[in-house]
């Protein structure tokens, strides 16, 4: 065995010996009826923000099949003034990432950035 797969290994095992905890997730409802859900863990200085629209390819018009997946490549091309490279040398100086998908039911909007301390 090498020593790479050996520290593999240990590393696994180790993480695995760690005790599992249950998390507290809130269900929080907003005034116009949206649910969400929280977890908060303040030993992770991250906000990560996942959202799900219902739609997605299913509602792409007759003929224009991949419009959905098309707008969510789209979504990180630019902003305002910014062009793709302006806004993604933006979002780098930020610390923060984009992802965007588009499926057959839902268009999913996803954000992770480090919390200012």
């Amino acid at each position: 065995m090498t020593l790479v797969f050996r520290l593999t290994a240990l590393a696994l095992l180790t993480l695995a010996a760690l005790p599992a905890r249950a998390l507290d997730i809130q269900e929080i409802t907003s005034p116009g009826g949206v649910t969400f859900w929280m977890v908060e863990e303040p030993s992770i200085p991250i906000v990560s923000v996942e959202i799900s629209f219902e739609g997605g390819g299913r509602l792409d018009p007759e003929g224009k099949e991949g419009l959905a997946s098309m707008m969510a490549g789209l979504l990180d091309k630019g902003a305002g003034e910014l062009d793709a490279v302006a806004f993604s040398n933006a979002r780098d100086d930020l610390a923060t990432r984009f992802g965007f998908g588009a499926g057959r039911d839902a268009v999913t909007v996803g954000a992770q950035m480090l919390v200012e301390t």
